[in-house]
């Protein structure tokens, strides 16, 4: 972006002063407006990474959370067992489920 800096076209010195001192304070306006805005841009970037530090902790604290309490569950497994079958062949199925984990197993015993 190219400041707005006004041609001198006079042959007055005493004009040329004066253009060239407007000249000197319109660029000067334009690099404290240039500081500023790199001040609030860095303060910005100051809080979204504190804000990214937060959310790291909180994510840290959630997985931590979901490791604990999957293996809880799987302490605390439900096991409901139903026989199907008569005669020799006797067939168990042992439904295990705890928490989002859910299985089966089969075994099967001849008498």
């Amino acid at each position: 972006m190219k400041p707005n800096i006004p041609t001198i076209k006079t042959t007055h010195p005493e004009m040329r002063i004066e253009l060239l001192e407007s000249a000197i304070k319109t660029m000067e306006q334009r690099c404290i407006e240039l500081m500023k805005s790199n001040e609030s841009l860095s303060v910005s970037n100051a809080q979204l990474s504190i804000q990214n530090d937060h959310l790291s902790v909180k994510l840290d604290q959630l997985q931590r959370q979901r490791s604990i309490s999957s293996q809880s569950s799987m302490g605390t497994s439900k096991v409901r067992k139903s026989s199907v079958g008569s005669g020799d062949e006797r067939i168990n199925f042992n439904k295990v489920s705890n928490g989002n984990v859910c299985s089966k197993m089969l075994t099967v015993n001849a008498y």
